[in-house]
C-alpha cells in the first residue's frame, strides 16, 4: 500500500497551478534583481498588446524584463522560449507603457530575459547578449540575460 492512499487528500500538498510557478518564479526574479541594485517600479504590466512581467530601473536605463520558468531543459531553456513573436508582444507593450508613462521615454530602454529553473547542465548564449550572469538563488537556476533583444525600426 502507498502512503498517500492511507492521507486524506485534504491533507496532502497541493500542486502549484501553472499560474502559481509563474508568480513563483517572477517573485524569485524580482527579489534576486533588486539585490543587484535595480528598483521595482511595475509587476505585471497588462494591455491589449500583452504583459510585461517586470518593470525596473537600473541606473538611468528603464528595464522591461520577461521572466521564463522551465523546469526541464532537455528541449530549451527559459530564454530560448522567448521568440520573435513573443518579443514583438513585450516591445508593443512597452510602447503602451511609455504612452503612459511620458517621462520614462527619456531614458535608455533595456529588454532583459531572466530564465529560472534548475541547475543547468551547460551555459549557452542567445540573442545580442552584452552581458549575461548565472547564480542560484532559493534553490533555483538564476540566468539573467541583458539586452536579451532590440527594438529594430
Amino acid at each position: 500500500m502507498i502512503l498517500a492512499e492511507l492521507v486524506p487528500k485534504k491533507l496532502l500538498p497541493k500542486k502549484m497551478k501553472s499560474t502559481e510557478h509563474g508568480a513563483h518564479a517572477e517573485g524569485l526574479a524580482e527579489r534576486w534583481l533588486k539585490k543587484h541594485g535595480l528598483k521595482l517600479l511595475q509587476r505585471n504590466y497588462r494591455c491589449k498588446c500583452g504583459e510585461i512581467d517586470l518593470i525596473m530601473q537600473d541606473g538611468d536605463d528603464l528595464v522591461f524584463i520577461e521572466v521564463r520558468q522551465r523546469t526541464n531543459h532537455k528541449f530549451a531553456t527559459g530564454a530560448e522560449t522567448v521568440t520573435s513573436a513573443k518579443q514583438r508582444k513585450i516591445i508593443n507593450t512597452a510602447s503602451h507603457y511609455l504612452q503612459r508613462n511620458a517621462k520614462m521615454m527619456e531614458r535608455q530602454l533595456r529588454f532583459d530575459v531572466i530564465s529560472v529553473g534548475r541547475m543547468q547542465a551547460e551555459s549557452k548564449v542567445y540573442g545580442v547578449n552584452d552581458y549575461r550572469e548565472e547564480r542560484r538563488s532559493d534553490n533555483a537556476d538564476i540566468d539573467w540575460i541583458k539586452n536579451a533583444f532590440e527594438v529594430n525600426y
